[in-house]
C-alpha cells in the first residue's frame, strides 16, 4: 500500500468496525449519533437520500464492477504509524481511484505526502494528540511532506526547541512539514483542487456557488453526478451546508462500497467453531457481567474484559484433542496491541503459532500451520487503551481456514431503513408490508400498490428531522398521497 495518513477520526473507525458485524443500518444509527448536536438535519436528509439514488442506480453498479480495488475507509486511510481511521473522502481515497485507472492520468496525488489531523463536521482540521509520534512515523515511512494540524503549530515549535533527538531526526530526514487547518485548504495545498475563485479547473469542474439549487441539482441529484466526484475527488466550494450534505453522501456511499467490494469476514464452508459454548478461562475478569463465558457464547453483543493491567490471557477448553489452524478475535474498543495466540494439549505446555506486534483491533483473522490442541490461548501483553482487554468473540477454527472473501451489497440492508407510509393506509399495515420490500427489493422494485405515497426514515437520529411528505427519485418534496417513483 502507498505511505499516505489521514485523519484522525474515532467515529468513522468505529463504523466501519461495526459494519463487518451488523447491518448497514445499525452502522448509519451510531454514525450520525455524532451529527445530532450539530444543525445539519437538512443536509443529513438531503446526503441520504442522495446516497440511497446512487447507491441503487445502474451507473452506481457498472462502476463498481469495473472498479479493480476495494473502496474501504478503514483499510486505506490509515494513519502512517496505524494509529487512524479517515473520512470517507480523502486523499488515499483518490489515490487507490488512480492506481486502478479509473481517473484521469492528469490527476496526480504523490505517493509521498501524508496528513494528519482530526477532521470535525465542517471540515475543519482540529489537533490531535501524539504528534511527534505521527512525524516520526512518517519519516520512518520515507513521507516528504506531512500536513498537520495549525493547532498544533505551538506544540512542533516547542518540540522542535526542546527536543534535540526529535529535532536532529527531523533535520536528517527529507520532510517537510506543513500545517494546513481546514480539508478545504489541505486539497488545495496539494494541488488536488483549486480555489474557486481562481482560473482553471478544480477537479475538471468549476461551480457558481451563488446558487445552491443548481448545485444540489448538478452533483447531489443524479447518481450520474455522484460518480463524478468519485471519479475526480472533492469539488471546490464555500458554503458549508453543501459540505456537510456531500459529507454525508459519500461517507454513506463509501461505507456501502466497503459491503460491496471490500473483504468481509466469512468463514469457509462446512467450518465449524470449535470454541462455540466450550469452557473459557481468563486470567482476570472485569465484573460479573463481562466474564469470559461471554467470548465464547456466539454473541457479539456481549463482551469478555479483563482487569485494567498489561499481562492477561484467556484459553479455551476445546474438549478434546482438536485439529486447529484459524483463530478469529473479535475485539471491542480496548483491544491488545500486542498479544500471541498459544497452543497446549495438556494446558500447562504452551507453544506460541502466533504473534502480533502492531494490532488495530477489530476483527482479527488469524491462520497458521494445523496443530493438534485442546487448549488454545490469547495471551496480551500491551494494552492498547488505558483499559484492560476486551473480546467479544474468541473463535476456534479446525482443518478449514478462516478467510476474506468478496460479498455483494444485497439491497435488503439499506431497505430496512425506510418504512413505506401509503395513503389510506395505516402505519401498521405499511409496517406489515416492509416484509414484502425486503423480500423483493434484490429483484424487483417493491409492489407500487403497497405504500405508495411516501417514504419516510425512521432510523432515530434521523426522524426528528423530517415532515410527513414523500419524496420524488429527484429528491425533491411531494405532497402527501401522491404516488412516487420508486428508485
Amino acid at each position: 500500500m502507498p505511505t499516505y495518513a489521514l485523519f484522525d477520526n474515532g467515529t468513522a473507525e468505529q463504523v466501519i468496525i461495526k459494519l463487518l458485524n451488523v447491518e448497514v443500518k445499525e452502522a448509519l444509527d451510531i454514525y450520525f449519533q455524532s451529527f445530532r448536536s450539530s444543525k445539519v438535519k437538512e443536509s443529513a436528509r438531503k446526503g441520504i437520500e442522495c446516497a440511497y439514488e446512487v447507491l441503487f442506480s445502474k451507473d452506481f453498479k457498472a462502476f463498481i464492477q469495473k472498479t479493480p480495488i476495494s473502496v474501504t475507509v478503514k483499510d486505506f486511510t490509515r494513519q502512517v504509524d496505524g494509529s487512524s481511521a479517515g473520512l470517507a473522502y480523502s486523499v488515499a481515497f483518490a489515490a487507490e481511484l488512480k492506481k486502478g485507472g479509473i481517473i484521469e492520468p492528469s490527476f496526480d496525488i504523490p505517493e509521498i505526502i501524508a496528513a494528519t489531523g482530526e477532521v470535525d463536521i465542517i471540515g475543519n482540521i482540529r489537533s490531535i494528540n501524539g504528534l511527534k509520534e505521527k512525524i516520526l512515523g512518517a519519516i520512518f515511512k520515507n513521507v516528504e511532506l506531512l500536513f498537520y494540524p495549525s493547532e498544533n503549530c505551538e506544540e512542533l515549535r516547542i518540540l522542535l526547541e526542546q527536543d534535540k533527538a526529535f529535532r536532529v531526526a527531523v533535520k536528517n530526514s527529507d520532510i517537510k512539514l506543513k500545517d494546513v487547518s481546514s480539508i478545504r485548504q489541505l486539497f488545495c495545498e496539494i494541488g488536488i483542487l483549486q480555489d474557486a475563485n481562481t482560473q482553471g479547473k478544480s477537479c475538471g469542474h468549476l461551480y457558481n456557488e451563488s446558487s445552491m439549487s443548481e448545485l444540489y441539482k448538478y452533483f447531489l441529484g443524479t447518481a450520474k453526478n455522484i460518480l463524478r466526484i468519485l471519479k475526480y475527488g472533492i469539488i471546490a466550494f464555500k458554503n458549508l451546508k453543501i459540505l456537510k450534505v456531500m459529507l454525508i453522501a459519500l461517507t454513506i456511499i463509501i461505507m456501502c462500497i466497503s459491503i460491496y467490494r471490500s473483504h468481509v469476514l466469512s468463514i469457509a464452508s462446512g467450518s465449524v467453531n470449535l470454541a462455540y459454548k466450550r469452557i473459557a478461562y481468563a486470567s482476570s475478569d472485569e465484573n460479573l457481567e463481562n466474564s469470559s463465558v461471554n467470548a465464547v457464547d456466539g454473541n457479539k453483543d456481549s463482551r469478555w474484559s479483563s482487569e485494567h493491567s498489561d499481562q492477561q490471557w484467556l484459553y479455551i477448553d476445546l474438549g478434546k484433542l482438536q485439529a486447529v489452524s484459524s483463530v478469529v478475535l473479535y475485539w471491542e474498543e480496548a483491544y491488545a496491541k500486542q498479544y500471541q495466540i498459544q497452543v497446549s494439549s495438556d494446558g500447562f505446555a504452551w507453544a506460541v503459532v502466533y504473534s502480533k506486534s502492531d494490532n488495530k483491533g477489530g476483527a482479527n483473522v488469524i491462520n497458521f500451520d494445523t496443530v493438534q490442541a485442546r487448549y488454545v490461548k490469547m495471551y496480551a501483553w500491551q494494552r492498547a487503551t488505558k483499559y484492560g482487554y476486551s473480546l467479544r468473540e474468541f473463535e476456534v477454527y479446525g482443518k478449514k481456514q478462516a478467510r476474506y472473501e468478496m460479498q455483494p451489497l444485497q439491497r435488503t440492508s439499506l431497505a430496512a431503513v425506510f418504512t413505506h407510509y401509503g395513503s389510506g393506509n395505516s402505519k401498521a399495515a405499511c409496517s406489515e408490508n416492509l416484509q414484502g420490500l425486503k423480500d423483493t427489493a434484490n429483484n424487483n422494485p417493491p409492489d407500487r400498490k403497497t405504500c405508495t405515497s411516501g417514504i419516510r426514515f425512521t432510523a432515530s437520529f434521523i426522524s426528528d428531522s423530517l415532515d410527513q411528505s414523500c419524496l420524488d427519485s429527484g429528491g425533491s418534496p411531494n405532497k402527501q398521497g401522491k404516488e412516487i417513483k420508486h428508485l
